[in-house]
C-alpha cells in the first residue's frame, strides 16, 4: 500500500514540473513567435489548479487511510468468583481481545491487575479522594490508585499473540484473595508490539471492570 501512495505522489510531482516547465518555456516565448500562447497560459493555469486540488485530495486520502489501518483491539472482560478453602475467594478474569482494525494485531505484552476497593476505612477514602481531586496539576486524568492485590503479567517474545481482523482471543487471569474481599477493580492492559515514538496507533490497549462480591458476603453474612 505503501508503495502505490509513493507512486500516486511521484506521478503528482512529475505533474507539478511538467506545468512549471511550460510556465518557463510560455515566459520566454513572445507572442508574435507563439501566438497561441496566452490559451496555453490558461491552460496551464487550470492544470495548476488540478494539481494542487489532487494534491490536497491526495493528502486528505493519505490521513484517511494510514488513520484506517491502525491497529485497535476492543478489550472486554468477564469476571466470576468462588469459594475456595474456608477463608479465600478465587477469582477468574477472562479478557478478550477483539480486532476491529483491518490489519493484524501482535501483543507481545500484557497484564491483568487487582485491585481491592472495598472494605477501605474513611480516612484512606478522604486521603484518596484529595488526592486526585484536590491536586490542580493532576490535569483530566484522575485515577484513584486502590490496592492492589496481585497482577499477571503476559510478557513472552516466543509466544507473541497474533489477532487477525475481525477475530479475538482470550486471556485468563486467576487470583486468590481473602474472602473479605467485598468489591474489586480489574484493569488490564495490553501493549501494541507495533508502536513507536511518533506513530499513530495507540501505545496499547484497556479495559477496567469493578466487580461486586455480593453473593458470597451475603452468604457468610446468613
Amino acid at each position: 500500500m505503501r508503495y502505490v501512495m509513493q507512486v500516486a505522489l511521484m506521478m503528482l510531482l512529475a505533474i507539478l514540473g511538467s506545468v512549471g516547465v511550460v510556465g518557463i518555456v510560455l515566459h520566454l516565448v513572445p507572442n508574435d513567435v507563439f501566438p497561441a500562447r496566452d490559451a496555453v497560459a490558461l491552460l496551464q493555469g487550470l492544470a495548476t489548479v488540478a494539481a494542487v486540488a489532487l494534491g490536497a485530495l491526495f493528502a486528505y486520502r493519505n490521513s484517511l487511510l494510514f488513520r484506517s489501518f491502525e491497529p485497535h483491539l476492543a478489550v472486554t472482560h468477564t469476571v466470576s468468583h468462588r469459594r475456595v478453602g474456608q477463608n479465600y475467594l478465587h477469582i477468574a478474569v477472562t479478557a478478550t481481545l477483539h480486532n476491529t482494525s483491518k490489519v493484524m494485531v501482535v501483543v507481545k505484552e500484557g497484564y491483568i491487575q487487582l485491585s481491592q476497593i472495598s472494605p477501605i476505612d474513611d480516612e484512606t477514602v478522604e486521603q484518596k479522594y484529595a488526592k486526585v481531586f484536590g491536586d490542580p496539576d493532576a490535569g483530566d486524568v484522575r485515577n484513584f490508585r486502590w490496592i492492589e492485590l496481585d497482577t499477571m503479567l503476559r510478557a513472552s517474545d516466543d509466544d507473541a499473540l497474533v489477532i487477525e481482523p475481525g477475530e479475538s482471543h482470550t486471556e485468563l487471569g486467576e487470583f486468590i484473595v481473602s474472602d473479605e474481599v467485598k468489591t474489586v477493580l480489574v484493569y488490564s492492559y495490553f501493549y501494541n508490539s507495533r508502536h513507536s515514538g511518533g506513530a499513530r496507533s495507540a501505545p496499547g490497549w484497556t479495559a477496567s471492570t469493578v466487580y461486586d462480591i455480593v453473593a458470597d458476603v451475603q452468604n457468610r453474612s446468613d
